[in-house]
């Protein structure tokens, strides 16, 4: 990809960037859920499973930002970008079954997710505080094929991380997400 492109579609990699964020630390905050049900007080667990639904619909809805028709800055219309400059039909071929899985998956998603907590309800009641998406069963697997089809259109690697400070380092967002490197 030539770097015009790179610079006019740098607002998905800045989405993914943030989706990658908020996954890290929703699935850092729902692991020690448990834990913390057992020992903070009650007042404390209210902000804490309010502060994971509001990550867990950021993450719904970076996730649905992607796979919007609407916007210029999406994973469907950096395809429609890259597709215009690519000749090699093997890779046009990869590149439309991955967007072709992802849409499948992420229209899947946006049923269960985006309309039962966040735009378009269709429920009659707000699901339970503690009914939360896990991370491993819920997230990871679209995070992954989204990522999956950024690099690919990318049409290279790129990393993800948070440097917290010169004392610990850059947290590598990918690898404690646990997603696949890149196949590129």
């Amino acid at each position: 990809m030539n770097e015009l492109i790179k610079s006019t579609y740098r607002p998905v990699k800045d989405e993914l960037y943030q989706l990658l964020l908020a996954a890290y630390c929703y699935r850092r905050k729902f692991e020690k859920l448990d834990e913390r049900l057992r020992t903070q007080s009650r007042y404390f667990l209210l902000e804490e499973v309010t502060a994971l639904r509001l990550m867990s619909n950021e993450i719904v809805l970076g996730l649905c930002k992607l796979d919007d028709d609407s916007s210029g800055w999406t994973l469907l219309s950096l395809k429609k970008e890259v597709l215009k400059q690519l000749q090699d039909q093997k890779l046009v071929q990869q590149i439309n079954q991955k967007a072709k899985k992802y849409r499948a998956d992420i229209n899947a998603f946006k049923v269960k997710h985006r309309n039962a907590y966040i735009a378009h309800r269709n429920v009659e009641d707000y699901p339970n505080m503690l009914n939360l998406p896990d991370f491993q069963s819920e997230f990871r697997e679209l995070i992954a094929s989204a990522l999956g089809l950024f690099e690919l259109l990318w049409g290279a690697e790129v990393s993800f991380g948070f440097r917290l400070g010169s004392q610990e380092g850059t947290i590598d967002l990918k690898s404690e997400l646990g997603l696949p490197c890149s196949s590129i």
